[in-house]
């Protein structure tokens, strides 16, 4: 280990302070220094060195004393602990001493408070902002497993009437509008049947009743014919007269049934009128039936319009329709926040490194190296994201950020104390492992939208609310 020298801000060899001083930052020079390594300070009365993070300029370092070991008047003792990025090893290779020179308290003297070395619960308190998001972002989740399953089959009690104004129920009606439609075409057409057959009845009367006028006509003129014979018989010869009569009884007889024949006749015709009627009446009757069965298929087509919107509509909620449905409903559906928290689930399974802080600038201008799955990093200072962030470039995060790296190659970062996280990661793994047994089991069906959009749930109530009040506990 090497025994370096220190430097205070004006140059100036650093070898004795003064016990009360405060807010004193050293320099460190040395060619071999590249990073921002932390240095641990400690006096003879401590069992637990204090961790200051560092800045680096020009192969110097920069780095505060903590306030609290200027109240006691030990000499300080620091160590600068470096990394090697081949080796991957952690040494402390420089090693410092200021001595404290003791005197009296001022009466003036005022202790404040300082962050001026990491602790523990500075890192807690990120650990929990991010478990509180993460939480949300599972809420939200919840929120649209939610109403997707109120637009496909209802039941969900936040929607009025949401239980006729769903996928399901329009696509019921919709066969029930189609069976009635194809009913009444069926009794249109059997009326159509009926009406021409009557109108075939009515010609066919119509047919009877002329023919029956012409054997009247006939009948008559016979009739006629033969009362003419008998007054020539009469004539010519009286010994004929009783032929005569006999001739004109017949022929009365044949008038008699000649005006029975025509009565009939004009019977016929006023059967055949009415037969008329009644087939013009069957035939407006089935008009008016296919008027109405129209009407009904004209229905039916709205309702299965609607039902196919309805269907788009719970498609865009469960899996998505890279939005043209609903404005980014690709980002915004069940399915997602479903990947979403199994990839977190995922990603916080893996084991977190603390690397220390370091600034935005060295952030950025690190190697390969030193980007490996877990490693995590404090940055000191606000910094904006650019496309190696998993959330993509141009998101703004303020003073001591976390950013660790992820498995997939992106960095990320995260808030909240490790308790809250490693909750977090339980609930996480407990709620996908439940989802995905109930995904096997067909209780759950994310992608059934892609076919028809009739339905989201098939099991018996428990559905997707059951694993996000895992994620919510």
């Amino acid at each position: 280990m090497q025994e370096i020298t220190v430097y205070d801000a004006s140059g100036d060899l650093l070898t004795n302070l003064v016990q009360w001083d405060a807010d004193v930052y050293i320099y460190v020079t040395d060619a071999d220094i590249d990073t921002a390594y932390q240095m641990h300070f400690f006096n003879s009365t401590m069992d637990e060195a204090l961790v200051v993070n560092t800045e680096i300029s020009d192969s110097t370092l920069k780095a505060k004393i903590p306030n609290i070991l200027l109240t006691q008047p030990y000499a300080i003792v620091g160590y600068i602990k470096t990394r090697d990025s081949k080796k991957l090893e952690e040494k402390c290779l420089y090693r410092f001493r200021i001595n404290v020179i003791k005197r009296p308290k001022p009466s003036d003297f005022i202790h404040v408070k300082s962050d001026d070395y990491v602790s523990i619960t500075y890192i807690l308190e990120e650990c929990r902002d991010y478990a509180s998001a993460t939480k949300k972002s599972a809420s939200d989740a919840s929120a649209s497993a939610t109403a997707s399953k109120s637009y496909a089959v209802g039941g969900t009690s936040t929607r009025q009437n949401e239980d006729k104004d769903n996928a399901s129920y329009y696509y019921k009606q919709t066969k029930t509008s189609e069976a009635n439609a194809k009913s009444s075409e069926t009794k249109a057409k059997s009326s159509e049947t009926n009406a021409a057959t009557s109108a075939q009845n009515a010609k066919t009367s119509e047919t009877n009743a002329k023919a029956s006028e012409t054997n009247a006509k006939s009948e008559a003129a016979k009739a006629a014919n033969s009362a003419s014979a008998a007054k020539t018989s009469e004539k010519n010869s009286k010994s004929s007269e009783t032929a005569a009569k006999e001739s004109e009884e017949i022929a009365l007889e044949a008038a008699s049934d000649s005006e029975k024949s025509a009565s009939a006749a004009a019977s016929s015709a006023s059967t055949s009128a009415q037969s008329a009627s009644a087939a013009k009446s069957s035939e407006t009757n089935a008009k008016t039936s296919e008027t109405k069965a129209k009407s009904s298929e004209t229905n039916a087509a709205a309702s299965e319009g609607d039902a196919k919107n309805y269907s788009n509509l719970s498609k865009s909620y469960a899996i998505g329709t890279n939005g043209s449905v609903r404005k980014d409903d690709n980002t915004d559906n069940a399915k997602y926040y479903y990947e979403l928290a199994l990839e977190l689930c995922d990603t916080l399974n893996g084991a977190i490194l603390p690397r220390g802080t370091i600034t935005s600038k060295q952030f950025f201008s690190l190697g390969n190296s030193d980007k490996v799955a877990g490693y995590m990093y404090n940055i000191s200072d606000g910094f904006t994201t650019d496309a190696t962030f998993r959330e993509g470039a141009g998101h703004v995060y303020p003073n001591g950020s976390n950013v660790y790296y992820t498995t997939d190659g992106y960095w990320d970062c995260f808030y909240g104390t490790m308790d809250d996280l490693l909750q977090t990661v339980s609930n996480l793994q407990s709620a996908v492992t439940s989802l995905e047994n109930m995904l096997f089991n067909n209780e759950v069906v994310i992608g059934l939208c892609a076919n028809d959009g009739s339905q989201i749930v098939t099991s018996s109530g428990e559905t997707i609310g059951a694993w996000w009040r895992l994620l919510t506990s």
